[in-house]
């Protein structure tokens, strides 16, 4: 039997009417499948000006390092493959708030400074809790924000009691035994003690740090000698954080507000130095810790681990922040196209950046436009890339780039409090542009010329996010005061809200895919950062807090694309998941009937 357009509708009516009679039984939403990583060691650490606080080396070669604002400990081979994680916010027992320095002992246990709930705890070389230690004080085996600890080779504990201005010493279970120092520029004394090591010969190392020097003790806390004043000359520091020591007894140094780490002999002769201020490989903002391995590898944190062969060359990066070719500095919007290709908008380096479907770096658009803040993308049928560009020193714009990266239209300079934000398309190539600095969304033809506007009439409307269906419906999240997403037809008449009564919603990016299921990006913080499914009612069918395995959570999650049955998330680096199935087959055939 033929069936035209209509007869079409009526059958699915009628097998909808069938199916009234038939509810499949509950299940729990599937799990979004991880398929890539960009950069590929760009989901260890979330995004912040210094998270990944400090780090050491153990016997084996293997790499632990602090994360300062998922509060957990990761432990990584020597390659920066991730081996295990542990930890999480709270005062429990393996949990964090703030974790700074730590240390290993002879049996490979770990010791955490686990700064702002003001303890040391203790880990077997698994991560499995031990015990802890220490309360907030002054008093004797209490702490004012310790920031670091070491361990010699007797066992004994050193911790940096930064706010208290002295190092107290423990035994390896916890027990109190002594402590040097007091507020001061004397000998011994201290002005914030940041760093801590211990070298071969059982002399405690010390970085002081607003004292602008380092001092060496002897196991007791005998004062033994120091080197290092204000300023940026060799052998001077600017606030250092953190101290290490290789196997030959040599001395390293983050100089943290010179930004590169200084070498010297045991005695403190200056030796040589690298880094300088940048965010490329071999360069360091605000360094915070060095390691050294037994093969005198070198690994330096600051919004990264970095790591140097022994002679200090640069041999690799893990992490995410960097302006090299394939790093990120942020990432606000992402686009894909129908090949696989990718393209994000890398907000902080000035860029967009564009990948194949396998992750590999292809070109990078637009970083000899002044000031070029890129954020919202959209991809036509032609290649061309249409990017907001919502400049923070200047007048803002809606930049077009053709399929080869060559800017070919620019327009919005002229709009009054024009900030965009998100960009969509529809398929005659028209532009949605959310314009939040004056509560609207405005409609652009493909040549940039103004063909309507709509939702100023919405109270505390705050356009963000942009995305279409496959009939011209109109999503768009309506962030901070509304916390919603709104729901308009072609011609811009709201036809639903939904969301709103969903706590710390707070979305930002939106894409639909091709069954008209909204995705929604929430964007607040590390505890309700996550990305929410609603079906094309506005029903929430399934939310996704983290991905596994040891990734952590979403975190600043603010560009959203669906393409290809995948789904693109841009968290100031770039996650690509396999999306689950959608419809069970019966509401897959209603879909085509009704499509």
């Amino acid at each position: 039997m033929n069936l035209n357009a209509t007869g079409l509708r009526i059958a699915a009516l009628a097998l909808g009417l069938v199916l009234g009679f038939w509810t499949p039984a509950a299940a729990a939403p599937p799990d979004l499948q991880l398929q890539m990583l960009v950069p590929q060691n760009s989901a260890q650490f979330i995004y912040a000006t210094m998270q990944p606080q400090a780090v050491k080396t153990d016997g084996l070669g293997n790499v632990l390092v602090t994360d300062l604002f998922s509060n957990r400990v990761m432990k990584f081979d020597s390659g920066g493959n991730l081996l295990a994680a542990w930890g999480s916010y709270g005062t429990g027992q393996g949990q964090f708030d703030a974790p700074g320095g730590l240390a290993l002992d002879g049996a490979g246990n770990i010791y955490v400074a686990d700064t702002s709930n003001n303890r040391i705890q203790k880990f077997d070389a698994s991560g499995a809790f031990l015990t802890s230690w220490g309360s907030y004080g002054t008093g004797d085996g209490q702490f004012k924000s310790p920031a670091d600890v070491a361990v010699d080779g007797g066992g004994n504990v050193y911790v940096a009691d930064t706010s208290n201005n002295r190092i107290q010493k423990f035994t390896s279970g916890g027990a109190y035994t002594g402590q040097w120092g007091g507020y001061g520029s004397g000998n011994g004394e201290f002005y914030f003690p940041m760093g801590l090591a211990v070298d071969g010969a059982g002399n405690i190392l010390v970085v002081d740090s607003s004292n602008h020097r380092l001092q060496k003790f002897g196991a007791n806390g005998n004062y033994l000698g120091q080197w290092g004043s204000p300023g940026s000359g060799d052998g001077q520091f600017l606030y250092p954080q953190g101290v290490g020591v290789d196997g030959a007894g040599n001395v390293l140094v983050a100089d943290t507000g010179n930004d590169r780490i200084q070498k010297f002999t045991a005695g403190g002769v200056y030796l040589t130095q690298w880094g300088g201020y940048g965010d490329t490989n071999g360069k360091f903002s605000s360094p915070t810790r060095v390691a050294v391995d037994g093969s005198g590898n070198a690994y330096v944190t600051d919004s990264r681990v970095q790591k140097f062969d022994s002679g200090y060359a640069f041999v690799a990066v893990w992490g995410m922040v960097g302006g090299e070719n394939g790093q990120l500095n942020g990432a606000l919007g992402i686009a894909a196209d129908a090949q696989g290709n990718f393209y994000v908008a890398d907000t902080g380096n000035n860029r967009i950046q564009k990948f194949d479907a396998s992750g590999r770096w292809l070109a990078n658009w637009g970083s000899g436009i002044s000031n070029f803040m890129p954020g919202g993308l959209a991809l036509d049928a032609q290649g061309n890339l249409y990017a907001t560009d919502a400049e923070f020193v200047g007048i803002s714009y809606i930049r077009k780039f053709d399929a080869s990266g060559n800017l070919v239209a620019t327009w919005g300079g002229n709009i009054s409090n024009f900030y965009p934000t998100g960009v969509a398309l529809d398929a005659q190539g028209n532009l949605y542009v959310a314009d939040p600095g004056n509560g609207r969304l405005q409609k652009f033809d493909a040549g940039g010329n103004l063909i309507a506007s709509w939702g100023s009439g919405i109270t505390g409307f705050y356009p963000w996010g942009v995305a279409l269906d496959g009939q011209g419906n109109v999503y768009v999240t309506d962030t901070y005061i509304n916390s919603c997403i709104q729901k308009f037809d072609a011609n811009g008449n709201l036809v639903a809200t939904w969301g709103s009564g969903i706590a710390s919603l707070y979305p930002f990016g939106v894409a639909v895919d091709p069954g008209g299921n909204v995705y929604v990006a929430s964007q607040s913080g590390i505890t309700n950062s996550c990305i929410r499914k609603f079906n094309r009612g506005g029903a929430l069918v399934a939310t996704w807090p983290q991905y596994q395995p040891g990734n952590g959570q979403f975190y600043l999650t603010y560009g959203l694309a669906s393409r290809g049955g995948k789904l693109y998330v841009a968290d100031t680096r770039i996650l690509v998941f396999k999306l689950p199935p959608s419809q069970s087959p019966v509401g897959a055939i209603l879909n085509l009937l009704l499509n």
